[in-house]
């Protein structure tokens, strides 16, 4: 029979080689259904509750982290620019730059916010350049979309202090427990992406961008390639060894044939 071929001898490793590389792919196909569901999981996860209302942060009550993220924030306080930081790797229109995060001192309570005050370009980032983008001065209220404190340990890396260097200008990543170790007040464990205000034209940096929704990626059509790759692979195979095990018995037909009965 035809299974008892694939399996004879030398064969037998070549088979188990390909079922086993078709397994890999299949797993590897089912991998990324698993994130496009993960994905799909998230975007409905952020719909949900950027349309919840207004949640208004005094810096006195005790924070779930988890059920703020995405939510929509309100607070009012005072911005600190002297402890301003960049975020790292950030574009607008396709033009590269930063984000700015300014910590936001919370009116009434001891604690701060950092808050990302939206984009600039990457040829005027210096300290200097950014005194043009100060914040508002005095007290203001302003809105954005929370986020939970970003791993430290995922890539990009952010650079441990150097030797004598007492902070870190740019970040790739806001960690705040990190960020947290040179900036004065104590920081609430979330951050937020400010939002441009209903019908603003904005005509000066820093750019706001108004939080969208994530797209779901390329995870489907990924998937599809690993399952064709199992696919072809598997009927490649078993064509090739239909098409060697007939010759085979051909070119054994006529030797058969032609002895003595």
């Amino acid at each position: 029979m035809f299974v008892q071929y694939l399996f004879q001898g030398r064969r037998g490793i070549f088979t188990a080689l390909v079922v086993l590389m078709a397994i890999v792919f299949c797993g590897l196909g089912i991998w990324q259904l698993n994130r496009l569901g993960q994905r799909f999981a998230m975007i409905d996860l952020m719909r949900e509750r950027m349309a919840q209302p207004v949640v208004e942060l005094t810096g006195g009550e005790a924070l779930d982290t988890a059920a703020l993220d995405y939510r929509r924030i309100q607070v009012r306080g005072t911005f600190e620019p002297s402890q301003e930081i960049l975020r790292r790797n950030r574009s607008f229109n396709g033009a590269t730059g930063f984000h700015l995060v300014t910590p936001f001192h919370i009116a009434g309570s001891t604690k701060a916010l950092l808050v990302d005050r939206g984009w600039i370009p990457y040829d005027q980032s210096s300290p200097a350049q950014r005194a043009a983008f100060a914040p508002p001065s005095g007290e203001v209220t302003i809105e954005g979309i929370a986020q939970q404190s970003q791993d430290a340990d995922a890539a990009p890396f952010d650079p441990p202090l150097a030797s004598g260097q007492t902070r870190l200008d740019a970040w790739f990543r806001i960690n705040i427990a990190r960020i947290q170790q040179q900036v004065a007040e104590p920081l609430l464990p979330i951050f937020i992406e400010q939002q441009p205000s209903e019908g603003e034209e904005q005509t000066s940096f820093p750019l706001r961008s108004a939080t969208e929704l994530p797209s779901a990626g390329n995870h489907l059509s990924y998937a599809i390639q690993w399952f064709s790759f199992a696919i072809i692979l598997v009927s490649g195979y078993l064509v090739f060894m239909h098409r060697q095990r007939h010759n085979l018995l051909e070119e054994a037909l006529p030797t058969a044939q032609g002895r003595p009965g």
